[in-house]
């Protein structure tokens, strides 16, 4: 499990906004990746936060668009689970939206299909390496790389700007922190 070096950094500072924040980013990535790295990075920050007696997940609220019929599952209703989870942190509304994901997946919608895959390699007692294949690489959208983490910052930051009197400066910032997270991660990779 390789997790997140800023991941890591904001439980050690037992920053939790920040925590959820990448978290939420990892999410908007996660629809294109070949793992879904969102899950082991909740495992890590919900073990490693426990040990401070904080809770990476709130209750759930129960107010949600989701119903267990597949038939209804589309990329509007992926979407419209993101915000509720954004506003309700809960366990049940993260599972809810790996679950959607999982089956646009399945179903080829191409918003959720493999991009690039991280090729695992793993050494056996023999010695010998096995990687899973390299999936093909899809052309994506530039615009679409800086304008979900933008917005999902910008909201952040309203949020936690708005607690503060500073409403508009909280959205500008928080847009501007997610764009220069997504570009540096993105310059990391090349």
């Amino acid at each position: 499990m390789d997790i997140n070096k800023s991941l890591k950094e904001a439980v050690l500072e037992r920053n939790m906004n920040r925590v959820r924040s990448i978290i939420l980013c990892q999410i908007d990535s996660d629809r294109n990746r070949y793992e879904y790295e969102t899950i082991d990075s909740c495992h890590y920050a919900e073990a490693e936060l426990a040990k401070n007696a904080q809770l990476l997940f709130d209750e759930d609220n129960k107010k949600t668009k989701f119903l267990d019929s597949t038939t209804t599952w589309d990329k509007n209703l992926w979407q419209t689970l993101r915000v509720e989870f954004e506003y309700n942190y809960s366990k049940i509304k993260f599972d809810r939206i790996i679950r959607v994901m999982h089956h646009l997946r399945e179903q080829g919608d191409p918003d959720f299909v493999v991009g690039v895959s991280k090729a695992r390699t793993t050494t056996n007692s023999g010695g010998n390496q096995n990687a899973k294949p390299k999936q093909p690489e899809l052309n994506q959208n530039p615009a679409n790389t800086y304008v979900i983490p933008s917005v999902t910052g910008a909201v952040i930051g309203g949020i936690v700007g708005s607690l503060a009197k500073m409403a508009i400066p909280g959205i500008v910032v928080g847009a501007l922190i997610a764009a220069a997270i997504v570009f540096a991660k993105k310059n990391s990779k090349d």
